[in-house]
């Protein structure tokens, strides 16, 4: 999940030139919960080049590739959103886990297009 101000944030850094692209898979449920939030960043991000898609997912997992050929990728418990429980994030440095996610994430874009 996530809320307008990271949003905002997120196409601050694309408008920037610091973030190169996004794609971005959120949840049909979120889609259907948020419809407003998710009409507005899913065109926005599409306007700007960026992937949009929302399905069965409850993952949360951030993949970076780096202009120095660095990736990350984060996977977490939280849903980016404002509640109040503990949740755990963990950052990881590591090629083949960041393959590991995109690939996924791009098999369910491709899926989509069918």
């Amino acid at each position: 999940g996530y809320d307008k101000h990271t949003g905002d944030l997120l196409l601050r850094l694309l408008d920037a030139g610091q973030v190169g692209g996004c794609t971005l898979l959120a949840s049909c449920y979120f889609q259907a919960q948020e419809k407003t939030l998710w009409g507005w960043l899913a065109s926005e991000l599409q306007r700007r080049g960026g992937r949009t898609l929302s399905a069965r997912n409850h993952c949360k997992v951030m993949a970076f590739k780096m202009s120095d050929g660095r990736h990350f990728t984060m996977e977490g418990s939280g849903n980016l959103r404002s509640c109040r429980n503990a949740e755990q994030a963990t950052l990881t440095s590591d090629e083949g886990l960041y393959h590991f996610h995109a690939g996924w994430i791009e098999e369910l874009f491709r899926k989509a297009k069918r």
